[in-house]
């Protein structure tokens, strides 16, 4: 059961035809697409891990450069002149800052496992919130362009374009990452919605791309509408 989810994965990542048209046909292509998904994530996810190990196990002692920075700062002019004004207020001040600023960004310039290893529970549950979203909107674009396809056949074909991150798998070698990744599963999606709905070429590229478009759209209006929120509570508060 397995090979067969994996096969037709691999089969949407080299855009062939059959992928696209097997789960379109499916009786229960939503579930399918929803087990492919978990499957996928997993695939790339579990040899994350060990590729992170190794990078750990061969990079630099993190404490041992944190310590280096820390000194290479109290060693600057403008740290000598401030300690010297402000007295130990300001060293207690500065440790606490560099500790904290180091425990938050060492964890993302540093390999962690740890990280790593959240990622086989988070990578699943990201890729099957992107996928219902933009399944849901590719299928709302696809009718109002004229597409015949049901929302089940779309949620199934769409769940093909994660297809590309199989060749995540590769991150099991320490420092080697792949690329484009995303364009990849944007020409999936396109073969996705061309084979569930039967719309023209120029059809199936709005039905493709509007989804991206509207989550980005309303991303803009979300942040723009925070920020007014905020600006006007602290002006408000004056």
């Amino acid at each position: 059961m397995i090979i067969n989810y994996l096969r037709l994965a691999w089969d949407a990542l080299l855009l062939r035809d059959r992928a696209y048209t097997e789960m379109r046909e499916s009786s229960n292509a939503f579930t399918r697409g929803l087990i492919l998904i978990v499957l996928v994530a997993l695939v790339f996810s579990i040899p994350a891990v060990v590729g992170k190990s190794l990078e750990r196990l061969t990079s630099p002692d993190p404490g041992k450069i944190q310590e280096v920075v820390r000194q290479e700062l109290m060693a600057m002019p403008w740290y000598q002149q401030t300690q010297a004004e402000s007295g130990r207020q300001f060293q207690e001040g500065f440790e606490q800052g560099y500790n904290a600023w180091w425990q938050f960004f060492g964890n993302l310039i540093f390999p962690n496992p740890i990280i790593s290893a959240l990622g086989i529970i988070f990578n699943p549950i990201s890729l099957i919130v992107g996928w219902l979203i933009y399944g849901l909107l590719a299928f709302l674009f696809a009718r109002m362009l004229g597409g015949k396809g049901s929302l089940g056949q779309t949620f199934g074909t769409t769940a093909l374009a994660v297809s590309p991150q199989l060749l995540g798998a590769i991150a099991f070698l320490p420092y080697v990452a792949v690329a484009g990744l995303s364009t990849w599963s944007i020409v999936c999606n396109y073969l996705a919605l061309k084979h569930t709905h039967h719309l023209t070429p120029g059809r199936t590229f709005w039905a493709t791309v509007l989804p991206y478009v509207f989550q980005i759209v309303l991303a803009v209006l979300v942040s723009a509408l925070v920020a007014f929120t905020i600006v006007m509570v602290v002006g408000g508060g004056r």
